[in-house]
């Protein structure tokens, strides 16, 4: 399970991430993205992460998921589940500041306002391995 400490969210590396958001209100939407990116004003093809409810993982590291299926966002009422496997997370790198997030909703008129934002931290585990 990811955490979220002192106003942040954290994933880490070379571990299955999965990170609950609460409080995201995307009724009526028909699709949805999480992004994040270490600059807001990045386009979407820099994305350090960007995943699409309907697709999966779209990009890792500004290039586009070698697996769509290492990564997925869902919502129930007013929470986002974000689910990030081990082989995803393990090609990020950690960061020093805290990256930008957001989730986008699309309804039939379009695009939707952000509908949640965040600061999120990707780290290294202490213990790296376990055998």
């Amino acid at each position: 399970m990811a955490t979220y400490t002192r106003g942040t969210y954290v994933l880490y590396r070379n571990a299955r991430n999965v990170l609950k958001l609460a409080n995201v209100n995307l009724i009526g939407v028909t699709d949805f993205y999480l992004t994040v990116k270490q600059n807001r004003f990045d386009s979407d093809n820099a994305a350090i992460l960007q995943l699409k409810a309907s697709e999966g993982l779209l990009r890792l590291n500004g290039a586009p998921a070698a697996n769509p299926e290492w990564g997925s966002v869902s919502f129930s009422g007013v929470t986002v589940t974000l689910t990030l496997s081990e082989e995803a997370s393990a090609q990020l790198k950690a960061t020093q500041q805290a990256l930008y997030m957001d989730i986008k909703g699309i309804d039939a008129e379009g695009p939707r306002p952000p509908a949640f934002e965040a600061r999120l931290m990707v780290l290294n585990s202490i213990t790296e391995a376990l055998s």
